[in-house]
């Protein structure tokens, strides 16, 4: 990837040299590993960190500036939607309807604006919005801060490193090392110490009881770093948050928002007219909760303009959706990391059998990731 113009506003230029007199305090402080770094140091010295800068800018940006929503081929550019939140006051509060929470703010401005977006637990229901939220944190901060974002898939990185903070640097290191900034690792120790940083995890809910526990160890760990940390998880998947954690929750979509998503996933006038006549049918009522979560909308959509109305029952809902997965888009899902996983070769009636049993089975295990190639073999 090559930098034509300048993406965003953070540089490493400017840290150069704190970073080497942090090196030397380190090594003062009696940490070998800061000491021993003769041949790095030459090529840091060497190395153009504004260039690296714009080139990892410019990585993360083109993998999570935009998304694709269920049924629509074009992606989704993030400008487009913006994510409200709910403070909760009270751990308990997340059990509650919406109502009786606290006051609801916009994403972005309780993250950039507000004291208590220092460091957030985001909770929400799946296909809430809660990954769409990071992204636009992301996108946010490229485009009108001086801060690097970092994002970090949870299952990813359980996948490929231990859940420790030696862990998350060399998780991190690859995506640096793509961008042309060779043995990054304590250089992302450094950043992410000193408050360079806005570090973005996505799925805690996605890795398993033990792993959960390596994240509130690395919490604590980070305690006394001064970057913003923010993570997303479904509602109740963990019991006990970090005291220093302001929680909060993604807001379902309000009507307002629910239309203009529609229209423009039914840009046609009478679809769009049938869809919401048959949405507000009296015998449809047990399709109301599907309006204010996006990605349940987004299966409501794609069935109604495939079928051109509702099925009786919910279940169709899943079954259509997954079907359309499995013939139209089944694409690998974007992601820094390249995947080994292709099933071109399988009928839809394998993958449907395939995906079935993969999702059964380690679920009964409390492991909810393909660790290694042998288990990838192990399902085929």
């Amino acid at each position: 990837m090559s930098v034509s113009k300048e993406i965003g506003k953070a540089t490493w230029d400017n840290y150069k040299a704190p970073f080497f007199k942090w090196l030397e305090r380190k090594g003062k402080e009696g940490a070998k590993r800061y000491t021993f770094v003769g041949k790095m140091r030459d090529a840091w010295m060497k190395a153009d960190w504004g260039y690296a800068a714009q080139e990892y800018l410019a990585y993360i940006k083109e993998f999570h500036s935009q998304f694709h929503v269920f049924g629509i081929k074009d992606a989704v550019k993030l400008d487009e939607l913006s994510t409200d939140v709910f403070v909760l006051e009270k751990p308990e509060f997340r059990k509650y309807s919406q109502s009786e929470r606290t006051t609801k703010i916009g994403g972005l401005k309780l993250v950039f604006q507000d004291e208590r977006g220092k460091k957030l637990f985001v909770w929400g229901e799946p296909g809430a919005g809660k990954t769409t939220f990071l992204k636009q944190i992301l996108s946010y901060a490229i485009e009108k801060t001086d801060k690097t974002p970092l994002f970090i898939n949870f299952a990813e990185w359980a996948a490929t490193y231990p859940i420790t903070k030696d862990g998350l640097s060399s998780y991190l290191a690859e995506q640096f090392e793509r961008c042309g900034f060779s043995d990054a690792i304590i250089f992302i120790e450094y950043i992410i110490e000193e408050g360079n940083v806005i570090l973005l995890f996505d799925g805690l809910d996605e890795i398993s009881y033990e792993q959960k526990q390596g994240v509130i160890t690395l919490l604590k760990q980070y305690k006394e770093s001064k970057s913003q940390i923010i993570i997303t998880c479904r509602v109740d998947a963990i019991h006990k948050v970090p005291e220093d954690y302001v929680e909060v929750q993604v807001a379902k979509w309000d009507e307002r928002r629910i239309q203009d998503f529609i229209r423009k996933r039914l840009p046609e006038k009478e679809l769009q007219k049938k869809f919401f006549k048959e949405l507000n049918d009296e015998k449809k009522k047990n399709l109301q909760d599907f309006k204010k979560n996006p990605l349940l909308l987004s299966l409501l959509c794609q069935t109604f303009d495939t079928k051109k109305s509702f099925p009786e029952k919910r279940a169709e809902i899943y079954y259509e959706a997954t079907r359309h997965l499995l013939t139209e888009r089944d694409r690998e899902k974007e992601s820094p990391v390249n995947r080994e996983f292709i099933l071109e070769k399988l009928t839809i009636a394998q993958k449907e059998s395939l995906y079935a049993h993969i999702a059964i089975t380690p679920s009964t295990k409390n492991d909810f990731t393909l660790r290694n190639k042998n288990s990838k073999e192990r399902f085929l």
